[in-house]
């Protein structure tokens, strides 16, 4: 890569990024039981005051590379390219996807959607006078197409039904035809169903933000200052609604989280929306948890004591109360009233009578109230200090064929007993009672089991007896049956295809890289095809084949010669993907020996607003396969002192660099 030289006088102060990870436990207790204005100040002051980066070091935040390289990706998908809300469609696929690792992808210049990629500020610049920390704030300055963002322009979001433009995932611009009294009816821009949730809570999030400290801010169609107007507001909380928060959020809340070092509440609390801005369909929370009920009951050892857990329930109004019923007969339990309560995902229940057996309940409450109604009952007997009992067990739940020669799948719910752990013996037969309970044919302490090594074709006869620490067997006699049944594979791996392909300067070479491709049937081989022009590859034998699992160097090409390249994975049974997705490279050797033609630094700009500078200077050119150019960044407090050796700052960008801090 070809590096090029500006010189200025300049005083740069830095300052150092901290680290976070998830939010510590008490992030929000200060806003707990509040609502209305009272909520919204509370949230502000919690997430007031973050640390805002700079505008170059978005790109890096985005993609988890330079100043955050080791940082978790702001807005990368997982085949490493980028996300953006302006072109995903519904079902996650794309017309065009962008990589943060080839600089061409960066705008730049753009004529149509698919030309490169920048950064949109989906609350627009101007409405805060393009004013930090609000400039770079990631919450809302996201990676989206260049010319769908340009079309965007600073236009407020609404709804469109005659659109004079849409975008290939179905963006739309228009006239505004949201129904609300008041509501704004010139141009708007509509962003697909399925991101509006996103939208609307980045919204919701500035307005808590920046609540009291919009002095930046100014009044338009949409906004007055920090605050929505009637009609915007309750458009957003319509899209909030109808769109859920997702696990794309939830990822990049913690993402944005480690960087700037606060979070956005409404994506960790949806129910907040409701709570600060009531009405205009904010329907009272009427729902229950959503929750599997209780997994496990188990004696601890300890006189009287029985350990109960269970996996975590879901429910917008948080935090999740789990309410604990007991009784010593099964279904008495009195729903009425709790034995007990907790907010942890488990709880040791003392004080119970060591011998008896005890059939526990665990029930999800709301914030709201709302408490699910399941019946899932488990047992357990505290242990009296004689165990005499074998486990409590009611046998073999289910087994079926993997598909695999000579295996069965079992699966059976926990046994209980004063005297864990339990151990689970398996018994297999030809005939129905054939059975030799002697002499088990596998054991483990799961509660799941493959057994393997039996015959094709033939039905077996299954048993599972469970046996405490003290040896002491239950004698169940139910039996299910299975049948191994071998099944050929004949999918293919699961590959998307190449990922790039890229001559390194070397004579006849060309560098090719993809994303693992996944298969039961390992090992994996990537089979390469290429020729000189674009369908023409045979793919009845490979180019070249190898066992790499991201990558493979392809050498003996011609310079200067355009080759269209596909890779396909196949799995060891043969099964091979049919993807034709092409990628382009010319090999070249490298024997540019002279630097860029530049003509230099052509302006400063002081930007009067922060202590900036912004600089300015013409696109250099050099040798075609020498690109892209980086632009070295030197500055000194001296005329002449600057330091060659190590530049101050980098960029790729070819117009101009924009707002240096002093």
């Amino acid at each position: 890569m070809k590096k090029l030289s500006l010189f200025f006088i300049l005083i740069l102060l830095f300052f150092p990024v901290k680290s976070f990870s998830d939010p510590p436990s008490g992030y929000y207790d200060t806003a707990s039981g509040l609502t209305g204005t009272e909520l919204r100040q509370a949230l502000h002051n919690i997430i007031d005051g973050h640390i805002a980066i700079k505008y170059d070091d978005l790109y890096d935040a985005y993609s988890g590379t330079g100043e955050y390289d080791g940082y978790t990706p702001t807005d990368k998908r997982p085949n490493n390219t980028v996300w953006d809300m302006y072109a995903e469609k519904s079902d996650g696929t794309y017309e065009y996807s962008y990589r943060y690792d080839i600089s061409k992808d960066k705008c730049g210049n753009y004529s149509g959607e698919g030309d490169c990629f920048n950064r949109e500020h989906s609350w627009p610049g101007s409405w805060f006078n393009n004013k930090y920390p609000m400039y770079t704030d990631l919450f809302h300055v996201v990676p989206t197409d260049g010319y769908v963002n340009n079309r965007r322009s600073n236009y407020p979001y609404g709804e469109v039904n005659s659109p004079t433009w849409t975008s290939t995932n179905g963006s739309k611009l228009g006239n505004n035809s949201y129904s609300y009294s008041g509501a704004y009816t010139g141009t708007v821009f509509e962003p697909p169903d399925h991101f509006k949730g996103d939208f609307a809570r980045i919204y919701f999030y500035m307005c808590t933000r920046y609540y009291t400290e919009d002095g930046y801010f100014i009044t338009n169609n949409m906004i007055e200052g920090a605050n929505l107007k009637p009609w915007a507001l309750a458009m957003m909380k319509e899209w909030h609604l109808n769109d859920p928060v997702s696990q794309k959020e939830l990822d990049r809340n913690d993402a944005v989280y480690a960087i700037q070092g606060n979070r956005n509440p409404f994506v960790d609390h949806p129910e907040w929306v409701c709570d600060i801005w009531p009405g205009d369909g904010c329907a009272p929370d009427t729902d229950p948890p959503s929750f599997a009920g209780l997994q496990a009951a188990v004696p601890t050892g300890g006189s009287g004591e029985i350990h109960l857990y269970w996996n975590a329930g879901s429910d917008p109004s948080s935090p999740i109360t789990y309410n604990i019923y007991y009784s010593t007969v099964t279904g008495g339990q009195n729903f009425s009233e709790p034995e007990s309560s907790t907010t942890n995902l488990n709880i040791t229940i003392a004080g119970l009578a060591d011998g008896t057996t005890y059939y526990f309940v665990v029930r999800a409450q709301d914030s709201k109230g709302n408490e699910d109604e399941n019946s899932i009952e488990k047992t357990a007997v505290p242990y009296d200090g004689e165990d005499n009992d074998p486990p409590i067990f009611a046998g073999l739940q289910t087994v079926n064929s993997t598909g695999n020669s000579g295996e069965l799948y079992l699966t059976w719910d926990s046994a209980t007993d004063q005297t864990p752990p339990i151990t689970y013996f398996i018994f297999t037969a030809v005939t129905s009672g054939g059975q030799n309970f002697d002499y088990p044919y596998r054991e483990t302490t799961n509660t799941e089991i493959y057994i393997t090594g039996l015959t094709d074709e033939t039905l077996y006869y299954l048993v599972v007896r469970a046996q405490d620490s003290l040896g002491l067997r239950e004698t169940n006699t139910v039996e299910k049956t299975g049948r191994p049944l071998y099944i050929p594979d004949t999918t293919p791996p699961d590959f998307y295809g190449l990922t790039g392909a890229q001559g390194n300067g070397n004579s006849g070479v060309v560098e090719l890289t993809w994303d693992q491709a996944s298969d039961p049937s390992t090992p994996i081989t990537y089979n390469i095809y290429f020729s000189t022009l674009s369908g023409n590859q045979n793919f009845a034998t490979p180019d070249k084949t190898t066992e790499e699992s991201t990558g493979v160097t392809v050498t003996g090409l011609k310079n200067g010669t355009t080759y269209y390249f596909v890779a396909r994975a196949q799995d060891s049974k043969g099964n091979e993907d049919d993807n034709s997705l092409e990628v382009t490279a010319a090999a070249y050797f490298d024997s540019d020996l002279n630097p860029p033609e530049f003509a230099g630094i052509k302006k400063v700009i002081d930007m009067k607003t922060g202590a900036s500078l912004k600089l300015k200077w013409n696109e250099a050119t050099d040798h075609e396969f020498s690109y892209p150019i980086t632009y070295n960044i030197y500055y000194s407090i001296n005329s002449g002192g600057q330091h060659f050796e190590a530049p101050a700052h980098q960029t790729e960008n070819t117009q101009f660099l924009s707002l240096i801090h002093i």
